[in-house]
């Protein structure tokens, strides 16, 4: 099971991410970082110190995140 935690301050997103990242969680991800995303978050620092596991589905995630991100003038640290 996953848990996910959220902020945003200005354009700064930071999203927190614990337990496994697979198939069966990474729609979470993705509509966390959607709704950000969404209310003007640009920069994103993806906190992975409390997961355990990440599938290729996971990692797939971040990358599309990443590549929302650049598109809008911002990044993605991990």
């Amino acid at each position: 099971m996953m848990k996910i935690r959220t902020s945003l301050e200005g354009k700064a997103a930071q999203i927190s991410v614990e337990g496994r990242m697979d198939a069966a969680s990474q729609e979470r991800l993705q509509a966390a970082g959607d709704q950000l995303l969404a209310r003007g978050a640009t920069h994103f620092m993806i906190d992975v110190s409390e997961l355990v596991y990440i599938s290729s589905a996971g990692i797939g995630e971040l990358v599309r995140l990443a590549s929302l991100a650049g598109e809008r003038g911002g990044e993605v640290a991990i």
